[in-house]
């Protein structure tokens, strides 16, 4: 009997179907916690003049004629990712407290979705490999971003933050993707259709945060340049987009807003900046890379096996491989040391940053074994899927979890299941309804209690006792009252 387990093997069909199976499970309480979501502070700010408008003008017009007014006072006030602040401006949250949701859930899917497309791409186009495997790597690299993203609070349930960084980033990987299949499309229609594709989100990226815009930026030029060097002339039409993805982060860069958000902080010289990416990128390898990612290499060793094993590609230069990787994952600091002087300037920031960390990890993972593979220059047996592999990766993840000290905090399934189920999700919900059925009731002057139920992945913060504190600002104006602040213990 204990032959016969210790003999059994899994199909990579069955495999693959199982492997996104587990996926949706770790999605759905991520979703269903986003019921519990409330609004915070800047979705107050960048959503104003959308209200405002719809409210005077009505109709899809009166809705972008202010998202439009947004943008522009933002951009001339405060900063010049101009799309982002579009998508901050098109909260689901302006049609009613209950409409917030929404766009936690699309953000949330359309990362993942973003993430799932570009591995698969890469598996299928640059290393050929069959449906099945590419779809059990794609799943690993994408539960493992979610399930291990840098902050969950900010990354998927605070909705402005998450569309500045995590949802500006699917952008940037959808844009990566298209930019491997262009290499290889062979119709003219598909090649016309992906030039549009890269040249859309290459505008949206080049207006989006720094590090998303840089990123992209460094890596359409170096497909640009690789695509030139194998002798690919379809690499030349990168040119038309990497144009307009230049001229976006012209236009990104020169906003008089940047300028007035510099002089709340005092950045480092643009040399100075490099250098202590690159020793900000060293120093925190293992930050990001934590112990439960051991598991998901694990699990991503034999599907990578048999990819490379079946590869057509010579995986030359892995030094070279890796050095670029490591470029690329430094830029990530570059933009918080030059505009702040600061590694990183809120825990949103490390969001983006960890998901390129992650994906460079996977790939250079790929790439160094398919290098050995070749450097073998003998026939390797194909991976095997033993039961007993997965069942001891499977013992191994329940020994880390067990030893993590926040389990909830540092895996967003699990804290997102533990918040839904402890009752506090549906208890700081409660809270912040009657919060505002209270001022809506109130006169010009409100005064609220404090927030006692306080679920970490849902609280962003409360509001002060000062009623001149930006946060009470921002939900005075939005609900068109004069004051409002918390009652402290001295009152």
């Amino acid at each position: 009997m204990l032959k016969k387990i210790f003999g059994a093997r899994l199909k990579e069909k069955g495999i693959a179907v199982l492997a996104i199976l587990l996926l949706l499970a770790l999605l759905l309480p991520l979703l269903r916690l986003a019921i519990y979501a409330c609004p915070w502070y800047d979705d107050y700010l960048f959503l104003n003049n959308t209200r405002l408008y719809l409210q005077e003008e009505g109709g899809i017009a009166g809705f972008f004629h202010g998202v439009w007014a947004t943008v522009i006072t933002w951009w001339y006030t405060w900063q010049g990712s101009f799309s982002s602040i579009f998508f901050m401006a098109v909260n689901p949250f302006v049609f009613g407290e209950q409409y917030y949701f929404l766009g936690i859930i699309g953000i949330l899917l359309f990362a993942a979705s973003s993430i799932f497309f570009l591995a698969v791409t890469l598996c299928r186009y640059v290393l050929k490999a069959d449906f099945s495997n590419s779809c059990i790597c794609a799943t690993v690299v994408t539960a493992t971003l979610i399930e291990l993203i840098y902050t969950a609070q900010e990354g998927i349930y605070y909705y402005n933050a998450a569309a500045h960084y995590t949802l500006m980033h699917g952008f940037m990987l959808y844009m990566m993707a298209w930019g491997v299949k262009l290499l290889y499309d062979k119709t003219k229609k598909r090649i016309i259709w992906h030039i549009f594709l890269i040249s859309f989100t290459g505008i949206l990226c080049g207006g989006s945060n720094y590090v998303t815009c840089l990123q992209g930026l460094c890596f359409l030029a170096s497909l640009l340049a690789l695509g030139v060097l194998l002798k690919n002339r379809k690499a030349w039409l990168l040119l038309i987009p990497l144009f307009f993805y230049g001229v976006a982060f012209g236009i990104n860069v020169v906003a008089p807003g940047n300028s007035v958000r510099a002089s709340n902080f005092e950045g480092c010289g643009a040399v100075e900046s490099i250098g202590k990416s690159f020793l900000q990128a060293a120093c925190s390898f293992w930050e990001l890379l934590g112990p439960m990612s051991i598991v998901a290499i694990l699990l991503f060793l034999p599907v990578a096996w048999n990819i490379v094993r079946n590869s057509g590609l010579t995986f030359r230069y892995p030094l070279l491989v890796s050095a670029y990787s490591f470029c690329l994952y430094a830029t990530g600091f570059t933009s918080s040391f030059y505009s702040m002087g600061m590694k990183a300037g809120t825990s949103r920031t490390w969001v983006p940053i960890k998901f390129t960390f992650q994906i460079l990890l996977f790939m250079n993972l790929l790439y160094w074994m398919g290098w050995l593979f070749r450097k073998s220059k003998r026939e390797l047996p194909a991976a095997k899927h033993y039961l007993w592999y997965y069942v001891m990766a499977g013992i191994l993840t329940v020994v880390i979890f067990h030893f993590t000290g926040n389990q909830a905090g540092s895996y967003s399934s699990y804290g997102a299941y533990y918040y839904v189920h402890t009752g506090e999700a549906a208890i700081y919900r409660q809270q912040y309804l009657q919060r505002v059925e209270k001022i809506r009731q109130s006169g010009d002057v409100v005064e609220l209690d404090p927030v006692v139920w306080q679920p970490w992945f849902l609280h962003k913060g409360d509001l002060k006792g000062d009623a001149s504190a930006p946060e009470n600002v921002s939900m005075a104006m939005w609900y068109d009252k004069a004051q409002i602040y918390v009652k402290t213990e001295t009152d």
